[in-house]
């Protein structure tokens, strides 16, 4: 243990370092505090005995209580980062296609994540290339984030209409018989973008929905597929998603880890 001068002074600064912000959160009882320790200096300069007393305790009892909350709310912060640290990173990202919806949800079942942004890319899918289970595309990148959440402690829900363009279940029908809806041509890219609350680390993660608010041709979950179409056809559709995400990280040029 350091007890030299300056081993104390610099513990000293640490400790200021760590209760300095929670405390500015208590300012209005600084103020107070500090407001009351003046005047009363500034009775004893005037030789005013009769409020010294009263406005000495007022301002050593704001400050004091500001210092109380500070550290509660110190040891309250540090006890949930404590609990958070002995949890594993594990993350369930779900589209609901249900009920005429759209609803992406976010849920931690271990430690909390922060700084989530939610940013989006679209493919217009060429109908008649994927006749011939080809994939063909146009591609266009949405500028910023769409949605930010500074902290997903448990579980978070989006309403992708509510940041998306989308159409209602069914689609509008294509524009010739056995044509692919304009709808289900278009499928979004969905990227989402983390902090690892205790790492650090920012991490992305890819999810890809039609914009159909229902029933997803590049989702074939017992909740949302469509009926109809040969196996070798399904089979080909599961294999888009996969594709499209690939192109996805190449056109937001990321680097970092990807969590899966």
């Amino acid at each position: 243990m350091d007890v030299t001068a300056g081993g104390v002074r610099h513990g000293m600064a640490d400790l200021w370092g760590v209760i300095a912000g929670p405390l500015w959160a208590y300012w209005w009882l600084l103020m107070t505090g500090l407001g009351s320790l003046c005047t009363s200096l500034y009775s004893t300069v005037r030789n005013r005995t009769a409020p010294l007393k009263l406005w000495l305790g007022v301002g050593l009892a704001c400050i004091f209580l500001a210092l109380v909350l500070a550290l509660r709310d110190e040891y309250r912060e540090l006890s949930a980062l404590k609990g958070d640290a002995v949890k594993a990173l594990s993350l369930d990202f779900r589209i609901d296609n249900r009920n005429n919806q759209k609803i992406l949800t976010v849920e931690s079942k271990g430690r909390s994540i922060d700084d989530l942004e939610i940013y989006a890319a679209s493919f217009d899918l060429d109908p008649t290339a994927l006749q011939k289970r080809r994939l063909r595309y146009t591609i266009s990148k949405y500028g910023g984030p769409l949605r930010k959440i500074p902290r997903v402690a448990s579980r978070v829900a989006v309403d992708l209409a509510d940041i998306l363009k989308l159409s209602s279940f069914p689609p509008e029908p294509g524009p010739e018989p056995n044509q692919l809806a304009p709808a289900y041509r278009l499928n979004y890219c969905l990227r989402m973008t983390f902090l690892d609350a205790i790492s650090k680390e920012r991490l992305v993660h890819y999810e890809i929905t039609s914009a159909v608010k229902g029933p997803s041709f590049v989702d074939r979950s017992a909740e949302t597929a469509v009926a109809g179409g040969s196996m070798e056809f399904w089979d080909f559709f599961l294999g888009v998603a996969p594709q499209l995400k690939a192109k996805c990280r190449r056109v937001f040029e990321d680097q970092i880890r990807e969590y899966n």
